[in-house]
């Protein structure tokens, strides 16, 4: 597929939200360049940075015609800004990419073979690595996320089981499935484990098995914000800046919300609300030591729950 004309392709939008992202946008940037399948917009969404995130973007639209540049000159937060990407999808694929990780230069085509042989699936990924700050290999990053199961109720319920990284959002997937989720991308931690969820419930995921994804890992990336759930939603919306994250709830009351909207007989998404609800109180007492946090705060209950 990647010897063929543009042309003749799908076209596949990589989205790459940024804010203050100079560091590694370029190593981001040229691997997304080079991927064999040609037939893409690669559209660079700078949240407001402030540091030479803005001259990088600006030099490589002026060099590729396929590079976008957006920006916005208020800080909208990082799920704020995969929310505004959103709205600039078009074309058949959609592929999220953050502005310090990397992919083999076969990683587009690869994932868009699979979509363009089984309807089936919403979203394809690889299996990933994880790098760091330097580019240093630090080991491969083990997961189970082919999730390919025929009915919905079971793909939803791999998801509530339990994931760690989220390196799989990070694939290719279907534009009118991600654009619809990712407008309502939670401002809140754990986010991207809802979205996940939603995702297959519409569809399977498939995870080609090799290892074609490099996470960096480094001390200013959303992973190193981990425990820190105050500072880890300052740098999802800013504008709750001393909210109480409660993102347990949150996450639970995202997983009830998406088994509500998925696009599904109403039978199956009455099983989906049930599994999610499960879950919720399997985690009633986490839950109760989240609210007892907010209660005890001036703060009250947190907003946006869903």
């Amino acid at each position: 597929m990647s010897s063929g004309a543009a042309g003749n392709q799908p076209l596949v939008v990589i989205g790459v939200p940024v804010h203050n992202g100079e560091r590694f946008l370029e190593p981001t940037l040229n691997c997304l360049l080079k991927q064999t399948y040609r037939h893409i917009e690669v559209i660079v969404s700078d949240n407001a940075s402030t540091d030479g995130t803005a001259a990088i973007c600006r030099r490589y639209a002026q060099q590729d015609p396929r590079v976008k540049h957006a920006r916005t000159e208020i800080n909208v937060g990082a799920s704020g800004n995969i929310r505004r990407l959103a709205g600039m999808i078009r074309g058949e694929y959609f592929k999220l990419s953050n502005a310090d990780d990397l992919v083999d230069p076969e990683f587009v085509a690869r994932c868009v073979e699979v979509l363009e042989s089984d309807r089936s699936v919403a979203l394809a990924c690889t299996l990933s690595r994880l790098i760091d700050m330097d580019g240093r290999f630090l080991r491969n990053y083990q997961d189970d996320m082919h999730i390919c199961e025929s009915r919905p109720v079971d793909r939803f319920l791999r998801i509530l089981a339990g994931i760690r990284l989220t390196n799989s959002i990070q694939g290719v997937g279907r534009a009118d499935i991600l654009r619809e989720l990712f407008l309502r991308h939670g401002s809140y931690d754990g986010a991207d484990m809802v979205m996940l969820a939603a995702i297959a419930a519409r569809g399977g995921i498939h995870q080609i098995q090799d290892v074609m994804f490099d996470r960096r890992m480094h001390e200013w990336s959303a992973s190193a914000r981990s425990g820190d759930h105050k500072a880890t939603q300052e740098y999802l919306d800013p504008a709750t800046s001393g909210e109480v994250p409660a993102y347990l709830t949150r996450i639970a009351c995202g997983y009830v919300a998406e088994g509500f909207r998925a696009p599904l007989p109403a039978g199956i998404r009455m099983q989906l609300v049930y599994k999610a609800l499960r879950a919720l109180i399997s985690q009633r007492g986490a839950l109760a030591r989240e609210w007892m946090g907010v209660l005890r705060t001036p703060f009250g209950a947190p907003r946006n729950m869903a």
